[in-house]
């Protein structure tokens, strides 16, 4: 009987656990004018969790912020978030006339005076972001470089005479089988009488003079570039992003939701099948999920 027993025992496995790996981005905050910091990036959170089946979970992808007006800060993106998973949303850049905010990354600091005391934003939830870049404090008239935004893979640049801040860097994942940069800081705005604005972390460059700062591309969380003089414009913060996969096979999954939904499925060469979900600017899109 033991020898029975223990055979029985032996052959037994135990069902295979159903797991969903995500990645969420929060949206991107805003550059500010003028002498305008640049946006910091979406938060940027992965794991897994185990849900289960025919149960249903909440997915949120967040709008990116709104381009900061005179005389007030970069606007704040909205949080993404899975089954109260969050990635927060970026912090919007400061101006001569606001400081910094805080967020998945920090917004860069406007220029030095004013109402900016040259600091850039923190980070709202240690580990999915980085702090803003600070402003120079070498400063003249129309000449006061900022910060660059903060991003996933790096903290914004800090002003030097005559220079805004980078954007800091964003981070690469094939997490839905193409390699997609999330996450990076807006260049810091520079005005009319220095030498050059902050190189955006992926393309959301600062403006200098009158030029626009860069608009954060969507769907990824990238920060707004900031801007330089009076009569500029700074770049708003893109929307955010998440995504979801499963080892093909195990599950399928079902989606609804209000509005107009946005999301793609896809497939991966390492044997995942996913769904990516996404958003227009100024509307926190909310889904329903749920998996069989």
């Amino acid at each position: 009987m033991p020898g029975i027993l223990q055979s029985l025992i032996g052959s037994y496995s135990p069902p295979a656990v159903f797991t969903v790996e995500y990645l969420i981005v929060g949206g991107g905050g805003g550059g500010s004018t003028p002498q305008g910091g640049g946006g910091g990036g979406g938060g940027y959170v992965t794991g897994s969790i185990a849900p289960a089946k025919n149960i249903q979970y909440a997915v949120v992808v967040g709008s990116g912020g709104a381009a900061g007006l005179n005389p007030g800060p970069g606007g704040y993106g909205s949080n993404s978030s899975f089954a109260n998973i969050y990635a927060y949303g970026g912090g919007g850049g400061g101006s001569y006339f606001a400081q910094a905010t805080s967020g998945g990354s920090g917004g860069g600091s406007g220029g030095l005076g004013g109402f900016s005391n040259g600091t850039g934003g923190g980070v709202t939830s240690a580990g999915a972001g980085n702090v803003g870049g600070n402003a120079s404090s070498t400063v003249g008239p129309n000449n006061r470089p900022t910060g660059g935004g903060g991003g996933r893979g790096s903290a914004g640049g800090n002003g030097t005479p005559n220079v805004s801040g980078s954007g800091g860097a964003g981070i690469i994942s094939s997490f839905t089988g193409t390699s997609v940069t999330y996450a990076s800081g807006g260049g810091g705005g520079m005005g009319s009488a220095g030498t050059a604005a902050g190189v955006g972390g992926f393309f959301n460059h600062g403006g200098f003079g009158t030029a626009q700062g860069s608009n954060g591309p969507d769907h990824g969380g990238h920060g707004g570039g900031g801007s330089g003089n009076d009569d500029s414009v700074a770049g708003r913060g893109g929307t955010g992003f998440v995504a979801l996969r499963w080892r093909t096979g195990t599950g399928v999954i079902s989606i609804s939701g209000p509005g107009t939904l946005d999301y793609t499925p896809f497939t991966t060469t390492d044997g995942y099948s996913g769904v990516s979900f996404r958003t227009i600017h100024g509307t926190d899109q909310s889904y329903t999920v749920s998996w069989t």
